[in-house]
């Protein structure tokens, strides 16, 4: 997503929009189009649905870096096993 181009000096995306995104799409969003909006009840619900949202994927990246690449790396040894075995006539 390209910057506001009516912001002068801001026609191009740069390093710093592209890592807000990765990091939040919606903060993101927020940065280049809710600029002074007041906060009421139903701002104040997305801000806890955002919130939520942060807690579940900071959930989801802990169980990664828990597992890592464990699982994966086994699958690929088991495969190269099986086709070592295969190739040297253990399996028919």
């Amino acid at each position: 997503m390209a910057s506001d181009p009516g912001d002068p000096g801001r026609g191009w995306t740069t390093a710093s929009d592209l890592a807000e995104y990765a990091y939040c799409p919606r903060a993101h969003w927020y940065r280049h189009h809710a600029r002074n909006v007041p906060l009421d009840r139903t701002d104040a619900m997305a801000i806890g649905r955002g919130r939520s949202y942060h807690a579940r994927r900071a959930a989801e990246l802990s169980a990664h870096a828990r597992w890592g690449y464990g699982p994966v790396l086994l699958v690929v040894l088991v495969g190269i096993l099986l086709v070592i075995a295969s190739v040297a006539g253990w399996i028919p």
